[in-house]
């Protein structure tokens, strides 16, 4: 066995390993850290509705 085995199979088991990651994250349930779509600044409108304006 040379030198460059291993280092071939350090890379295929790599490029294994990223594939499958990358995969996992198309088809996989959604991470419970990810934002969720739809609430574009929702605290901001609430806060904007409970302000009280000035009429002059």
């Amino acid at each position: 066995m040379t030198w460059q085995e291993p280092i071939a199979a350090l890379m295929v088991a790599w490029a294994v390993y990223s594939l499958y990651r990358h995969i996992r994250n198309l088809i996989g349930p959604p991470r419970a850290d990810a934002p969720k779509a739809g609430c574009h600044g929702c605290a901001g409108d609430e806060s904007a509705s409970k302000t009280q304006l000035r009429r002059s």
